[in-house]
């Protein structure tokens, strides 16, 4: 006790009884955290905050980038702040702390300032060392926690408000809609065999097969819309989904699923589930797979979803723009996750998640393994 109570002596002397230095500092942290409660999903506070800090260090410039949209002064997006080509900005989950090569070649002193490794937030600075330099890169945890925490809260706001709403009416226009078109097409061709039973019956069969499509897209888009866990566990969720979409395709799924039970909150569950659903919809839909694998596993502190298919990729499937691609990274930022699709080469996409500060006790870990062995 002795030690622990030393220690928050010691921070308490550090961080609250400094002086006049830490004063403006102090004033700054609780003007943020009064403007993020006050203000949830909102950029305003932050925004406010580098405000004070260029007025602070006018030499520094400080300007924080992000792309997110409506942003006001000196919140950027990268490609507003730099227009050049060879901009490092351009990647910012690949941007490396330290001087920007390419705006010193051009007479522009710069330094980027990545707020954390594979983020999505940088600090810019002009060149400048010194003490002053020192503060500002103090500020960048507390920069990272707030981005993080915003960019969350926004995505959550757009779920509730838009999210799964949005999703039924965009795919009932993309799917039913056009399957319904079509059919109707193809009833107006056989009224006019009905007098040529040969010609007719393979229009028949064909509007047959096009109203179990549709009967099948329908369903769904309603377990979609009604889907909860119910009391079931993650684990049991994800196999009842790989049955499911085994009966309504030819592909043959693969589940490997080391996480124990009970790792993460209803919240964060439900979320992975709908991303691994959406997947494997678009590989059914889209892909022309053979095979597709679902892979989930903690590692180094953070849980990694992976769902894998040998299908025709995603450019040639024309996915890259679906609408069901930005729900499924918006239900990634709302937990805090961070979401990736790529074509795979030779062929097929892989949809990567990753949510960082996972960490199962032994005893889960025991678990894990258990729930491995019995699978196999």
């Amino acid at each position: 006790m002795g030690a622990r109570r030393a220690g928050w002596l010691d921070l308490w002397r550090q961080r609250w009884l400094a002086g006049a230095v830490a004063a403006a500092p102090r004033r700054a942290e609780a003007e943020l955290l009064r403007g993020l409660l006050e203000e949830p999903g909102s950029w305003a506070p932050l925004a406010r905050l580098l405000a004070d800090l260029a007025a602070a260090h006018p030499e520094a410039a400080p300007c924080l980038l992000l792309d997110e949209p409506g942003l006001a002064e000196p919140l950027r997006r990268p490609a507003a702040f730099c227009a050049e080509a060879d901009c490092p900005l351009r990647d910012l989950p690949a941007l490396r702390a330290g001087p920007c090569r390419p705006c010193r070649a051009r007479g522009e002193p710069r330094q980027l300032w990545p707020l954390e490794q594979g983020g999505q937030a940088a600090l810019a600075l002009q060149d400048f060392t010194g003490r002053q330099h020192r503060a500002l890169l103090a500020w960048l945890p507390l920069l990272a926690v707030s981005v993080h925490g915003i960019a969350r809260q926004r995505a959550r706001l757009r779920l509730e408000r838009h999210g799964q709403d949005t999703l039924l009416a965009r795919e009932l226009h993309d799917s039913v809609a056009q399957q319904l078109g079509f059919l109707a097409f193809q009833a107006n061709r056989l009224q006019g065999q009905l007098q040529r039973p040969q010609q007719a019956a393979p229009l028949l069969e064909e509007l047959r097969h096009g109203l179990q499509a549709v009967q099948r897209q329908v369903r769904e888009l309603i377990g979609n819309a009604r889907l909860s866990l119910d009391g079931r566990s993650l684990r049991q969720s994800l196999l009842d989904s790989v049955e499911e979409f085994g009966r309504r395709s030819t592909i043959v799924f693969e589940l490997d699923n080391r996480l124990p039970d009970g790792l993460l909150d209803d919240e964060q569950a439900l979320q992975v589930l709908q991303i691994v659903r959406e997947a494997l919809a678009n590989i059914v839909r889209h892909s022309h797979a053979r095979t597709a694998r679902i892979d989930l596993r903690l590692a180094r502190g953070e849980l990694r979803v992976a769902v894998e298919d040998d299908g025709i990729g995603l450019q040639a499937s024309g996915e890259t723009g679906h609408f069901g691609l930005s729900i499924m990274r918006e239900r990634a930022l709302a937990i805090g996750a961070s979401l990736s699709v790529k074509t795979i080469p030779p062929r097929g996409t892989r949809v990567a998640l990753r949510l960082p500060g996972v960490a199962a006790q032994p005893e889960e870990k025991a678990d894990a393994q258990r729930h491995l062995a019995a699978d196999r």
